[in-house]
């Protein structure tokens, strides 16, 4: 069957997905996905709830509409107040709250039938809200091995796989992990958004001014600064080199602003939209990923890498597995802080040399590699995994 005739024999249906991420918090996979995915099925983008505002104490949606097709919803919830037998209270009504909301939010969409898509094992729980045809689980990191990870998350996992109708992993290494757990699991790496990454080298692009002023050679990193960050290899180049410039453009989780490492020539700007990493990208000379190695980062497989790739960057990295794996001919590999430092200078000097091998091959990465030809792929298999749970006419 091809993919034009498996897609219009399935009927109708939505897509609640169940994240663990802000839909405004820093553009991820689910993003990229679920913008893409609405264009086929609406879709309920479900937030993990977050505490009320100070002065509230009704349980209330947050409910903002992305287009026709995307809703976005974000429970507020009481939050805890320090007490065991309190807090355990709110919680039970807290989630008896959540249900009627859901429940109602879900009833004024109007749909026939209804899909669950998760990102977070933690959701697990709703599986079974609304008789779903279906359930997708789209494993895009290891959350067991984050910083504040809950203790049952595996157990959760292992409920939410023995559920799922169709699993999708962000890399290799959470492929291979989790292929022999499934029978119906497919690797799916990050993509990219090849055209908006291009207009880092566009004359109409404006450089934002929080990097505009500063001296060059500009290293830039951006992204979530957290816990995974390899602060000692962004320590050495900025000690070897006080006169390069580093700038790291995202926002802070799970860390705070006294566990940011700081030097004169290390610039911090917050988050940013979406919309100005092309920005960012032309002001810089070397794209950095420099995540530690440790448990957070051993199945990453950032999304980063081929958006520098596509704005034609010189890449320095650590030795995350999926970039030795795939993209060793295009960005430099560090071992070491001292390492980093110096191919840091080799990509400056390769750069300013004119020599564009390691460029195109970034680019061939890219243009190999897009969202569009992804979330394609990806809508196939579930509509096809829906279809089996359909009755036959």
């Amino acid at each position: 069957m091809n993919a034009h005739t498996e897609r219009t024999s399935v009927p109708d249906y939505g897509i609640i997905v169940h994240c663990h991420l802000r839909w405004d918090f820093v553009w991820q996979r689910p993003q990229h996905v679920m913008s893409r995915l609405s264009r086929r099925h609406p879709i309920l983008f479900l937030e993990q709830a977050a505490p009320l505002p100070e002065g509230e104490v009704e349980p209330r949606l947050e409910v903002q509409r992305v287009t026709d097709t995307l809703t976005v919803a974000r429970p507020l919830m009481p939050g805890h107040v320090g007490d065991p037998e309190a807090d355990a209270r709110t919680d039970a009504r807290n989630g008896t709250a959540w249900v009627h909301l859901v429940n109602d939010l879900h009833a004024g969409l109007g749909w026939a039938r209804t899909v669950h898509w998760f990102y977070t094992p933690q959701a697990v729980g709703a599986k079974g809200m609304f008789t779903p045809v279906g359930v997708a689980y789209d494993c895009m990191d290891e959350l067991a091995n984050f910083k504040g990870a809950a203790a049952n998350l595996k157990q959760l996992e292992d409920e939410l796989m023995a559920a799922a109708d169709v699993v999708f992993t962000g890399g290799p290494s959470m492929f291979q992990a989790r292929k022999d757990r499934h029978d119906n699991v497919h690797q799916f790496n990050s993509g990219v958004d090849v055209d908006h990454f291009r207009k880092a080298m566009g004359d109409a692009t404006e450089v934002p001014e929080d990097a505009a002023g500063l001296p060059r050679p500009l290293l830039l990193y951006y992204g979530v600064i957290d816990e995974r960050m390899g602060w000692d290899n962004l320590a050495a180049v900025a000690d070897a080199h006080p006169d390069w410039s580093i700038l790291m453009v995202g926002p802070l989780a799970k860390i705070g602003e006294d566990d940011l490492l700081r030097r004169p020539n290390i610039h911090y700007t917050g988050q940013r939209g979406y919309d100005l990493l092309p920005g960012y990208l032309k002001a810089c000379d070397v794209a950095m990923v420099p995540f530690a190695l440790s448990d957070a980062t051993r199945f990453l497989s950032p999304t980063k890498t081929l958006e520098y790739f596509a704005a034609r960057k010189p890449v320095v990295a650590t030795p995350i597995q999926d970039i030795v794996d795939f993209y060793q001919d295009a960005a430099r590999i560090a071992h070491t802080p001292d390492e980093f430092v110096r191919i840091c200078e080799a990509a400056l000097s390769e750069a300013q040399g004119g020599n564009t091998e390691r460029l195109a091959a970034g680019e061939r990465h890219a243009q190999a590699q897009t969202w569009d030809n992804i979330v394609q792929n990806m809508g196939d298999l579930l509509d096809a995994a829906v279809a089996k749970n359909l009755p036959t006419r």
